[in-house]
């Protein structure tokens, strides 16, 4: 697998170096960033080899003047991120069902980062996986966020509820607007595929359904565009709980 862009590799050097077998650098690549990639390889003993830019555009047309060659990223399990939110108060996971666009995922990964989710799960069949294409769009958060794929959302739905999440999907047509709804509690946000939503079943198995209210005339937004609005409000009602409490 292929790395392209300069802030994922960046952000791998930094977390997680051992994946990386070689770096690729353009003889006319430069600025900050890339000073900074050649020291990180140099103090985590990490190949990497300057060449011309032509031998770089022939192995990624689209590219920064530099090339990650890494190991495949690894899938977690589902116990491992289970047994991580026992270790957090009011943990909060995303499901997402059938999301298909690796550029949504990218950027679903990204926005969990920046809003303390502590995994992603998706289902094995009908959805978009870790690809050189999320990796690049999440621009490194992939590193920070564990990936894990199950058989069954729905079945993961009702395993999830016993472990004590309260399992709440996002749906545009239904449900209590987001900013009225509390999430101070173990959460686990659903969000549906892009072009129909949440399927029936798993719609009907979710706890509660929360939406996002909006005043344009577009009826929705996109999916990555929903997760970091949501995300971004369980985040708040969770810092004004712990600075009330403090």
């Amino acid at each position: 697998m292929n790395i392209t862009t300069r802030q994922a590799i960046k952000e791998l050097l930094e977390s997680d170096s051992e994946k990386i077998n070689k770096i690729l650098i353009s003889n006319n690549a430069h600025g900050d960033i890339v000073r900074d990639m050649v020291n990180l390889c140099r103090r985590k003993r990490v190949l990497y080899q300057f060449v011309p830019t032509r031998k770089i555009d022939n192995i990624a047309k689209k590219n920064q003047g530099v090339i990650a060659i890494v190991t495949s990223k690894e899938y977690s399990s589902l116990d491992e991120i289970l047994d991580k939110s026992k270790k957090i108060q009011n943990p909060v996971l995303c499901v997402l069902d059938e999301i298909t666009d690796p550029h949504n995922l990218g950027a679903i990964l990204r926005n969990a980062d920046c809003f303390g989710i502590i995994g992603i799960i998706l289902p094995k069949m009908k959805s978009v996986g870790i690809t050189e294409t999320v990796i690049e769009t999440s621009s490194g958060a992939i590193e920070h966020i564990p990936v894990t794929r199950v058989t069954n959302i729905a079945q993961t739905i009702d395993l999830l509820k016993k472990e004590g999440f309260w399992v709440i999907g996002a749906d545009s047509n239904s449900g209590e607007t987001c900013w009225k709804f509390d999430f101070k509690r173990p959460t686990a946000i659903v969000l549906g595929n892009e072009g129909y939503g949440l399927r029936r079943l798993v719609k009907e198995k979710c706890d509660a359904l929360v939406r996002i209210p909006m005043s344009g005339r577009m009826s929705s937004l996109n999916v990555s565009s929903a997760s970091a609005i949501l995300f971004y409000e369980i985040s708040r009602q969770k810092y004004q709980e712990n600075s009330s409490s403090s």
